[in-house]
Parts: structure tokens; C-alpha cells; sequence
């Protein structure tokens, strides 16, 4: 952690704001205490908490994926500024009724669609508005990183979905 120029704290991996009194960044995964030890193997210390599953690993449990620290289990997740994709799907109709039920359960979901940039080169995402064109075959449906457990949760016990 380091202080900021505006007197907040900062990750001194990521730069995102986090809580003097934080264990962990729960935007990367890093750990600020010392002692934290592997969640499964616990003589070994932590080299990252997961930032979905909030669980510390050690190199053999976990991974850095693009800057953020996820174990074994989560490591294949689709991850975007915080958000995890947890339902993706052609069918507007389809991704529209799961993303009412996570927001009936209190959770945060938002719409997102992948678009290629002007100028044909790298490929973004991008908010997907209901009703608009797009150019990707999927429309994804994300939670806030801490939400994916209960998401799927949602989704598994609904009917019509996997």
C-alpha cells in the first residue's frame, strides 16, 4: 500500500484505492499483511488472494492472469475492470431474464458486448445497450468480481440455465 497525492491509500500493484485497514487489494489480489498463508497448503505463504473467491494462494494453488491474482479454479474466468462474466449469450431475451434474477437476488450485473475498434485493430468491450446493434456474437452478462460465487448460484438453481 502507499498514500495517494488526495491523502487516500492505494494498491502499490494496481494503483486502485483500497482501505488502510485492507488485508488485501480485491481489485489484483495482493497482499499487504505478512503471514498469510495458502489456504490448502497452510506451512506456505500466499502469494495473492483470489479476487473472486477472496481465498489466499500459493504459487501451486494460484496465478497472476493479466495483473490480477486468481486460484487455480478461477483462473480461466473472463475478467474486464472488475467484472466477471458469468453468463454469455446470443439470445438478448435470454441474457435479459438472467440478468433480472441476479438483480432480484441484490446482486450488480451489467451487459457488456465485445466491439472492435474503428480503426479494425484491438477488439474492446463495451456497455451493451438493449435494442443496439452489435458486432460480437455474444452479449455478456458481468457481476463485481466478489458477486461471480453467487451469481452462478443464482443461475444454476434457475430453470434454463447452465
Amino acid at each position: 500500500m502507499e498514500n495517494d497525492e488526495a491523502g487516500g491509500v492505494t494498491c502499490s500493484n494496481c494503483g486502485n484505492p483500497v482501505n488502510d485497514d485492507d488485508d488485501f487489494c480485491p481489485r489484483c489480489g495482493s497482499i499487504f499483511s505478512d503471514s498469510v498463508f495458502c489456504d490448502k497448503h497452510e506451512r506456505v505463504e500466499a502469494e495473492g488472494v483470489c479476487i473472486v473467491c477472496g481465498v489466499p494462494c500459493c504459487d501451486d494453488c494460484g496465478t497472476d492472469v493479466d495483473g490480477i491474482f486468481l486460484c487455480n479454479r478461477h483462473s480461466d474466468y473472463e475478467i474486464y475492470e472488475g467484472m466477471v462474466k458469468v453468463f454469455g449469450n446470443e439470445d438478448e431475451a435470454k441474457v435479459e431474464i438472467a440478468k433480472s434474477r441476479l438483480e432480484k437476488a441484490g446482486l450488480h450485473p451489467e451487459l457488456f458486448h465485445l466491439r472492435r475498434s474503428k480503426d479494425g485493430g484491438h477488439v474492446e468491450y463495451e456497455l451493451f445497450e438493449s435494442g443496439e446493434d452489435f458486432n460480437s456474437s455474444e452479449i455478456k452478462l458481468m457481476v463485481p468480481c466478489e458477486e461471480a460465487e453467487k451469481a452462478e448460484e443464482v443461475l444454476r438453481n434457475s430453470q434454463g440455465f447452465p
